[in-house]
């Protein structure tokens, strides 16, 4: 079926106007889509963007993410090494240690900023696997403060045209501040782990040993060698992906949990069972399928990636259309996750869909799940963020229970990713030991 070509309507501005070409799904959009379609624009502020979803026709090859094409390859073959399957076991254990401790600091009767406290547990997570070996905690403290300014720093500038986010407005100049204070921070890291010459057996490291040097150089296809800076760069990128993006999963997760005490006892008898009170480890994961269930279901429904562009390298055909060289592809994993020709009853929050009927996990279908993106850009880091959620549900359900605030109305607020607007949980404890640290 030919997908029909939607043009958004162009705005005059002082840079002339500027018209977008977007590719409807074949599915006709009813009124839900519509809906969240409204919800979305009003949230991000990006009034000329229309959400749909496109069903690419030509070779993956013709389509490619506008980056800066002399670092995108090399870069991400540098990091690829350090989420490799094979050590994603030990990231769970650090995972599973600190969100024990986390468990344990909380209070009965404690009311959570649910986006602050999942913002903290995910810059944790990250510094303890990416360089916990360097950093001080005044650097980690930084880190995290400077994390929220950045987010909204970058999002400025996504829907900004480039000559106006060079300008030297307040915004822009404590952008670059924050940026350059970042990239310091990141960079002193990278020194420092040259110079002692160790390796900590955390993701700096293998960053490191996987970078070509004049006098080492590899055959991994990681390009040149990288000044400390641009490795800096790199762990900056890095921390603030999987901080931002993982912390709004997880600050939905927990929403919806506490929305539905049915789904929330289920996840917490499986904790319970599975773990016994103590932290989770690697080899728990297996045996935490439910809690898996909920992860895939909370991405569908809100996955923090809402907006992705891609863009052509070569002419080609998209939904029967021809697409020249050059051209932006807009789409939105949120619409087609809410699609009903892909899941039926798209608006209900239900992690059976994603086990089998014999409770076995069914993975999501990349055909039609795009929380973590696609093809060659797809997130490197989707592994190490699907088990950080799992752990993080399976500890905090099995230690307490989750309770809406009354009277709050929980929206989503689409940024750099989706987060949920003015979401706090009561606790109360549940009848559970303390968390014990693994041995």
């Amino acid at each position: 079926m030919t997908a029909p070509v939607i043009a958004a309507p162009s705005t005059p501005g002082p840079l002339g106007r500027r018209l977008a070409h977007l590719y409807a799904d074949p599915y006709p959009l009813n009124a839900t889509q519509a809906r969240h379609a409204a919800e979305l624009v009003e949230a991000g502020g990006a009034r000329e963007h229309t959400l749909l979803h496109a069903a690419l026709e030509s070779p993956r090859q013709a389509v490619d993410v506008p980056h800066r094409a002399d670092l995108r390859v090399d870069l991400r073959a540098l990091a690829q090494p350090a989420f490799q399957r094979t050590r994603l076991p030990g990231y769970a254990t650090i995972f599973g240690r600190y969100l024990a401790h986390v468990a344990d600091s909380w209070r009965d009767g404690q009311i959570l900023d649910v986006p602050t406290a999942a913002l903290r547990i995910s810059c944790e997570a990250m510094t303890r696997t990416l360089f916990p070996a360097s950093t001080s905690r005044r650097s980690l403290a930084e880190i995290r403060q400077a994390l929220p300014a950045m987010v909204r720093g970058i999002f400025r500038r996504m829907i900004t045209p480039p000559p106006l986010d060079r300008l030297p407005t307040p915004a822009n100049r404590a952008y670059h501040r924050t940026e350059r204070r970042l990239h310091d921070i990141t960079t002193q890291a990278v020194r420092d782990y040259r110079s002692a010459g160790h390796n900590h057996g955390d993701m700096l490291s293998v960053l490191l040993a996987n970078s070509p040097t004049a006098d080492s150089p590899t055959p991994s296809g990681t390009g040149r060698p990288r000044t400390d800076r641009e490795l800096g760069e790199l762990v900056a990128s890095l921390f603030l992906a999987g901080a931002e993006t993982t912390s709004a999963a997880l600050s939905w997760a927990l929403h919806l949990l506490a929305e539905h005490l049915d789904v929330q006892d289920r996840v917490a008898d499986e904790s319970r069972r599975v773990l016994g009170g103590r932290a989770a480890t690697g080899e728990d994961l297996p045996q935490l399928r439910y809690a898996g269930a909920v992860v895939s279901e909370t991405l569908r429904l809100y996955p923090p990636a809402w907006l992705l562009t891609r863009h052509t390298t070569a002419d080609t055909h998209l939904g029967g259309h021809r697409l020249a060289a050059g051209t932006t592809i807009i789409y939105s994993p949120y619409l087609i996750h809410r699609l009903p020709a892909h899941y039926p009853d798209p608006d209900t929050f239900r992690p059976e869909r994603f086990l089998t009927p014999s409770g076995a996990p069914k993975p999501p279908s990349p055909k039609n799940f795009l929380a973590f993106g696609d093809g060659a850009r797809r997130c490197i880091g989707d592994q190490f963020a699907t088990i950080e959620l799992i752990l993080a549900l399976a500890t905090i359900t099995g230690r307490w229970h989750l309770h809406p605030v009354p009277g709050q109305q929980v929206r989503p607020l689409a940024r750099t990713a989706l987060h949920p607007r003015h979401l706090r949980l009561r606790l109360s404890r549940r009848d559970a030991p303390p968390c014990i640290p693994a041995t």
